[in-house]
């Protein structure tokens, strides 16, 4: 266990009363889980395949090769085998097991509406059997989807009842672990040791001391975030004894991660990197893929050097198309910078209509998909040598149409390949990537304000084999879908800011607020780093006299900003640059502004103006410096982290 959250699963075996399976076919079955069970996948992988060659019928096979290729981290895989064991169990045990599984395999692939529907499945079976522990496992699991939508509240009840009904002390180790994994994201660290004490004791009480050493091991990864840090290294120095002394390679590799980590909150970057080498070495002789890959993610973001990475992208917005041939580097100063060379924009409106209908126009999908095929074949035109790295990338905004899959359909068509389409976790995650210096990630959050969309948020860190996630508050509108929301709610003869007022303080503020309440750990954050449509118009406006990377900011900007738009908008957007001496700068300056007018309509730029106000209004973001990230873009993070890994690998 760790202070990650746990998807708890059952294995169960199907009667062999009611699958006739050889005795052949059962003996691999239970070479495969036996093997699953000692982590040794590959040779499960081969139980499973020949299990299943001799017994076509058997759900267990199935089941298993299903579990393990979930545990080597092979989705798609996993979710094929695991969906054929449903169609051939019949038994409400065996049921009950899959559907836990399904669920958490498709979690995994971010669907989560999937995922709690087959987690209420075997949350209802659980109950029909009279199957306590199944019961909690599976309320445990539901809770866990709750906290991914940054639920708290909903996930901290869940976890609670899971606890409550749990029979067996020696399991509810894990739901104290859970729920201290809520309080931590809020930043309530002394509530989260307490219940990491508790899954400490019951585990030292059943003399299961690997288990403890495990939360031990976390124990100190969370002191580290707390920063109390002589006491984390007690602690992690504590559970990296007990794990030696079990021989438990893998969650050897977990403690050095936890001592980089450590390292690298102190600022002691080469003593980070050693510990993230040695554990590195320790995971991949384990075989521990997943901790392996987080270790290395991390491994890389230290080991950065000036060298210059370049490639293309392509990003499906809200708007349309834009293309980009990029080229990054780290400056002096540590932060990854990022300089275009061709640079083209094709609107296409694909999103126009989509909230009336949920659907994008057939000429939308037409018209898309072609500027997909003509922005790539400029970039082949304007660098020679780009190669096979071209990525093409759709917006998280783009997910409210239900037929986004026919634009994809039709772009692959045209180009051979399908663009992948973000979510609102992976957006944010990307844009931090594309907006933050690497060592201010972690003391950074972050707030996108798109055409499409918007959010706030800022990365959690690593525990165990999860890889550093996200906390997301979604705004639920950008400046061109809030613009739609508002002519649509307009009534005769209301103002269009008068309406945008009212659908911002009736729909978007109470969710906002709403959600903002569960991540307190916000106000925590000394910057906040501001990039997307409305922000750079803002600063362009606001600031055309700053063409610097990152523009200092401050809410009241915010609010002036509003108002400037709303109340005298020709005066805003046609300043007088005379007092800006630098010839250079001022020829800059005219051409963003005069970008900005090309772009966004004036009631575009309103509706962006009363987000970034509600965000002024809302954020607890404290003393926080904010920023304007000029060369933040999550689509470029999206590629930047890609070709980091394929130069990783090729080391």
């Amino acid at each position: 266990m760790g202070i990650f959250k746990k998807i708890v699963n059952k294995f169960v075996l199907a009667s062999l009363a009611i699958i006739a399976v050889s005795a052949n076919a059962a003996t691999q079955t239970e070479n495969c889980f036996n093997f699953v069970k000692a982590q040794d996948y590959a040779r499960a992988v081969q139980a499973g395949k020949d299990a299943i060659k001799s017994s076509p019928k058997s759900g267990d096979a199935f089941f298993c090769l299903g579990v393990t290729y979930s545990q080597q981290g092979e989705i798609d895989l996993a979710l094929s085998k695991l969906l054929q064991a449903e169609r051939l169990y019949t038994n409400k045990n065996d049921l009950e097991a899959v559907y836990s599984r399904l669920g958490q395999v498709v979690n995994r692939k971010g669907d989560l509406q999937q995922a709690m529907s087959y987690y209420s499945r075997a949350l209802g079976l659980a109950r029909d059997l009279g199957d306590k522990s199944g019961e909690a496992a599976s309320l445990n699991n539901i809770a866990s989807i709750f906290q991914d939508r940054g639920e708290l509240d909903k996930a901290l009840d869940y976890y609670q009842q899971a606890l409550d009904v749990e029979p067996l002390d020696s399991k509810k180790a894990t739901k104290y672990n859970n729920i201290a994994m809520v309080y931590s994201a809020r930043a309530e660290y002394p509530k989260a040791i307490e219940y990491i004490d508790k899954a400490i004791a019951l585990d030292q009480r059943s003399g299961d001391f690997h288990s403890a050493a495990i939360v031990i091991l976390n124990k100190g990864a969370v002191q580290t975030d707390q920063g109390v840090f002589d006491d984390a290294e007690v602690t992690l120095k504590q559970g990296l004894i007990g794990i030696r002394k079990v021989g438990d390679q893998y969650w050897e590799s977990i403690a050095l991660m936890y001592f980089g980590q450590l390292a690298q909150a102190r600022g002691r970057t080469d003593e980070a990197k050693q510990s993230y080498r040695d554990a590195l070495k320790i995971a991949h002789s384990a075989g521990a893929k997943s901790a392996e890959e987080t270790i290395a993610r991390k491994l890389a973001v230290l080991q950065k050097d000036s060298s210059t990475i370049s490639y293309g992208v392509v990003e499906i917005g809200s708007k349309g198309v834009k293309a980009a041939v990029v080229t990054s580097f780290t400056d002096e100063q540590g932060r990854v910078r990022y300089q275009t060379g061709f640079k083209k924009s094709i609107n296409t409106n694909v999103l126009q209509g989509v909230v009336d209908t949920g659907e994008f126009s057939v000429d939308a999908i037409e018209n898309t998909a072609k500027a997909v095929q003509d922005l790539i074949a400029e970039i082949r035109a304007n660098s020679k040598n780009i190669g096979d790295n071209i990525f093409i990338v759709g917006s998280s905004a783009l997910s409210i149409a239900m037929n986004r899959n026919e634009l994809a359909d039709k772009v692959a068509g045209l180009i051979g390949s399908k663009p992948y389409f973000v979510n609102s976790a992976e957006e944010l995650t990307y844009g931090m990537i594309g907006s933050i210096p690497d060592s201010l990630l972690h003391k950074t959050a972050l707030l996108d304000i798109g055409s499409g969309n918007g959010r706030v948020g800022y990365l959690i860190s690593a525990r165990g084999d999860k890889p550093a996630g996200q906390a997301v508050i979604d705004l639920s509108a950008g400046s061109l879908s809030l613009t739609e929301l508002a002519n649509k709610a307009k009534a005769p003869g209301e103002s269009f800011v008068n309406a945008l007022n009212r659908v911002v303080e009736k729909d978007v503020a109470p969710r906002f607020a709403t959600q903002i309440k569960q991540y307190p750990v916000l106000s925590k954050h000394h910057y906040l780093m501001v990039v997307g449509g409305a922000a750079w118009s803002m600063s362009t406006l606001m600031h055309p006299e700053n063409q610097g990377a990152y523009v200092p900011l401050t809410f009241q900007d915010f609010n002036d900003y509003f108002n400037r738009i709303t109340q005298n908008p020709e005066t805003l957007l046609n300043p007088d640059l005379s007092s800006i001496s630098d010839v250079k700068i001022r020829e800059a300056a005219a051409k963003q502004i005069e970008d900005v007018k090309k772009v966004f309509t004036v009631e575009n730029l309103q509706a962006g103006a009363r987000i970034l106000k509600l965000a002024a209004d809302t954020v607890p973001i404290g003393k926080a410096e904010i920023y304007f990230s000029r060369d933040g873009n999550w689509a470029y993070g999206f590629a930047e982290g890609i070709m980091i890994n394929r130069r990783l690998a090729s080391k």
